[in-house]
């Protein structure tokens, strides 16, 4: 999923429980938010300015914040 405000893409798999964020600049992986097993969906919400992903686990929404290429950027669910 391409977030086009924050220069970022989001990116999963089923297997991997892990939402990475790929700087588009320059093509690093910058953050993994662990957000548990079997990832099926992810849609960004510029309105809310987060990111709502489906999971084997439930529905997570993450912040934003974690959603730059600013590697400083506190991580968490």
């Amino acid at each position: 999923e391409p977030v086009p405000q924050r220069g970022v893409l989001l990116a999963a798999g089923p297997v991997d429980p892990n939402l990475g964020v790929i700087c588009e600049e320059t093509g690093e992986l910058v953050r993994r938010i662990e957000l548990g097993p079997k990832i099926m969906g992810i849609r960004y919400s510029p309105e809310l300015d987060a990111a709502f992903v489906a999971s084997g686990q439930g529905v997570f929404r993450v912040d934003g914040a974690l959603l730059s290429c600013d590697t400083t950027a506190e991580t968490g669910r």
